[in-house]
C-alpha cells in the first residue's frame, strides 16, 4: 500500500467539498471570534476523516462489482493495491479518529454554553 494509493483510497480531493462547513460562520462575521476558526477547522477535519470512512467502507462493499467495471476497477481495493484487511484497518482508524475528534468538538461546544 502507498501513499499515493491510501490517498487514493480515502477520496482525499473530495475533502474540498467539506469546506462548506465553514460558510455559516463567515457569512455571521463570527470566523475569526475566539474559538470558532478553531472549532470549524476541527469539525472539517472530523467530518473529512468520518466522509472518507464512508467511501472505504463502499469500496469493500463493491469491490466484486467495481472489478469488472472499466473506470472502478483502478481503485485501490478491486485493483488490489490495496487488501481488504488493510482497508478494514483504514476504515477502523478514520472512523475512530473523526469520532473522537467529533466528541471532542462536541465536549468543546458543551463547555462554551
Amino acid at each position: 500500500m502507498t501513499v499515493r494509493h491510501l490517498l487514493h483510497l480515502i477520496r482525499i480531493e473530495h475533502w474540498v467539498k467539506n469546506l462548506f462547513l465553514f460558510i455559516p460562520a463567515f457569512f455571521g462575521a463570527k470566523l475569526l471570534a475566539e474559538g470558532v476558526l478553531l472549532r470549524a477547522v476541527a469539525g472539517f477535519i472530523a467530518f473529512s476523516l468520518i466522509a472518507s470512512a464512508v467511501y472505504v467502507l463502499n469500496d469493500l462493499v463493491d469491490a466484486k462489482q467495481d472489478r469488472n467495471h472499466p473506470d472502478k476497477c483502478r481503485r485501490p481495493i478491486a485493483s488490489g493495491a490495496i487488501s481488504g484487511r488493510q482497508a478494514i484497518i483504514v476504515l477502523a482508524g478514520l472512523l475512530i479518529s473523526g469520532s473522537l475528534l467529533a466528541g471532542d468538538l462536541s465536549n468543546m461546544m458543551l463547555l462554551i454554553t
